[in-house]
């Protein structure tokens, strides 16, 4: 009995900091998530696990898929992207692309980014994938991958199939799309762009579907999406000071909703978070052990800025921890990664960046090593 009364009290007292976690307005929108890109802290969430349609906010898998392929050198943004017959015939948002055109994977990329085009969408999953079929198992491989148990994809533009089951996902589940497609900050760079060209196509402009990028202070990105099934949607991320946000909505009314829907998100988003750096790059953190070196220790310096972001009212002691990779063993290359230094408030990890190694340090030959062999014994048995 007293066990089953010991839950309920946890029960309630859960429910109670839910509630109080909750923020001081309602979204005008069905969806919506605030989270804090470092450390993925939600500040905010209201119907974050419920599906829906996701319209071109589908275009962000197919983007994350693409700067994966680029980082693991399987593509290069200069290559050339021969346009098929069916990736031309795609409805919607478009750059009217010609059958047998060719585009470099940059231009395609930008056109996705900037205007939503449905047309390079396919084109870059045939190019990455061979067919679209094969891309849509690698979309919803990886989405399982980054934990989006509500998320399902049918085809890389998010368009209404004309048979079969939709696209459907969660303002929750695009967050954390969105966060894992900005450890690719190259992405940037085509989503914050208000207005620009193809380098194929000096006109006709593009201007980007996401009119926050040029109205509000430190948006630059991501992706909007529209159908008449999935209303307005939004998956934006903004920048101020080290604080980056990234705000959700989904099923808004109209554009004018959803851009204030979203505004209202970061300035709450802003004005609850605060940043400290807690390590400069280049600073020294420590040292690590290394076999069968001509020196056995090498300094770790932290390879960036390390940028602790809390709430404002928190308080929390910031500690910092160190791992360090196990055998490290020479030679060793000056700027070498050895290891982490994670910023910690409790048991949240607010941030973490790479230790890496002060110098080179050359292999050891054979007679050094044997008299720091002998060496290390005599301390241990007389204690020098």
């Amino acid at each position: 009995m007293r066990k089953r009364f010991a839950w309920l009290v946890v029960a309630l007292l859960l429910a109670v900091s839910t509630v109080a976690a909750e923020a001081p307005f309602k979204v005008q929108a069905p969806s919506a998530v605030l989270m804090e890109a470092s450390t993925g802290m939600i500040l905010l969430s209201q119907g974050p696990d419920e599906k829906r349609p996701p319209a071109s906010i589908t275009k962000l898998m197919t983007m994350l898929l693409t700067m994966e392929a680029v980082a693991k050198g399987q593509v290069k943004l200069t290559d050339k992207i021969t346009v098929s017959e069916y990736a031309a015939s795609m409805g919607g948002s478009q750059i009217w692309l010609e059958p047998g055109e060719q585009l470099t994977l940059h231009d395609m990329l930008k056109a996705i980014a900037v205007v939503s085009a449905n047309d390079a969408s396919v084109a870059v999953a045939e190019h990455l994938s061979g067919s679209v079929e094969a891309f849509v198992k690698k979309m919803n491989q990886r989405a399982r991958e980054l934990g989006m148990k509500n998320s399902y994809f049918c085809n890389p533009n998010g368009l209404p199939p004309d048979e079969g089951r939709g696209c459907e996902t969660t303002a929750m589940d695009v967050a954390i799309l969105s966060r894992e497609l900005l450890k690719h900050p190259k992405i940037l760079e085509y989503t914050s762009i208000w207005m620009g060209n193809l380098d194929a196509r000096p006109e006709p402009a593009l201007v980007n579907t996401n009119k926050l990028v040029r109205f509000y202070e430190g948006c630059d990105g991501l992706k909007t999406g529209y159908t008449s099934e999935s209303k307005y949607c939004l998956a934006a991320t903004a920048k101020r000071d080290s604080v980056r946000l990234i705000a959700v909505v989904m099923g808004a009314e109209s554009t004018t909703v959803r851009n204030a829907e979203i505004t209202k998100l970061f300035n709450y988003g802003f004005s609850q978070l605060v940043s400290q750096r807690v390590a400069k790059k280049g600073q020294n953190m420590g040292k690590a052990k290394i076999e069968g070196g001509v020196v056995e220790e090498v300094a770790l310096l932290a390879a960036e800025d390390l940028v602790a972001v809390q709430r404002r009212e928190s308080g929390d002691r910031i500690s910092l921890h160190l791992t360090v990779d196990k055998s490290i063993k020479a030679p060793i290359k000056k700027g070498q990664r050895l290891g982490w230094v994670t910023a910690r408030s409790g048991d949240l990890e607010l941030g973490k960046v790479a230790l890496v190694a002060q110098q080179d340090v050359e292999k050891a030959g054979i007679f050094r090593l044997v008299g720091r062999f002998f060496r290390n014994l005599f301390r241990s048995f007389f204690g020098g």
